[in-house]
C-alpha cells in the first residue's frame, strides 16, 4: 500500500489516527476475503430508464461460484421496479437472466451458476420506470 509521505508522518504523530488508520485496512481486508478470491466489481446507476453495461460492456472473468448481489428500487417507490441481469457470451449470445422486482427497495443477491469464462452484462430496466441500482459483482 502507497501512503504519501505526510501521511505516514501524521500517523506516526498521533498514534490515535494510526490506530484508526489500521482498523479500516484490517476491516477492508477481511471483508474482501469474505469473497471467493476477493474480488469484486462494484456498479451503479441513478434514474435509468432503459439498460446499462457494467465495465463499459467489457466482459468479465467468472466462475460458476460467482454471484451478484446489491438493492434497487425505482425512483418513485410507489412504482413497480423491475431490474433484470443478463449474461452474454463473447459472441454476444444471451445465456442467463437473473430478475428482481419490487415496490419500493429490494435487495437482492444471484449466483451466477456459469461455467467459467468471460462475460458481459448487462443490467435492465425492464419496467421502464426511472430507477436506481446499486451492489456489486463477486467474482
Amino acid at each position: 500500500m502507497e501512503l504519501t509521505t505526510a501521511l505516514r508522518e501524521e500517523l506516526l504523530d498521533n498514534p490515535s489516527q494510526m490506530n484508526k488508520f489500521a482498523d479500516a485496512v484490517r476491516s477492508a481486508i477481511t471483508i474482501s476475503n469474505s469473497y471467493p478470491d476477493g474480488r469484486t466489481y462494484d456498479f451503479g446507476n441513478d434514474s435509468f430508464s432503459n439498460s446499462v453495461w457494467p465495465n463499459s460492456g467489457n466482459p468479465f472473468y467468472l466462475t460458476s461460484d460467482d454471484f451478484i448481489r446489491g438493492v434497487q428500487s425505482p425512483v418513485d417507490p410507489k412504482l413497480n421496479g423491475y431490474i433484470r441481469f443478463n449474461f452474454y457470451d463473447q459472441n454476444g449470445k444471451l445465456l442467463l437472466s437473473r430478475s428482481t422486482q419490487e415496490v419500493g427497495h429490494r435487495w437482492f443477491i444471484h449466483p451466477t451458476g456459469l461455467k467459467t469464462g468471460y462475460y458481459k452484462i448487462e443490467i435492465e430496466n425492464v419496467s421502464g420506470h426511472p430507477a436506481w441500482v446499486y451492489g456489486g459483482l463477486v467474482y
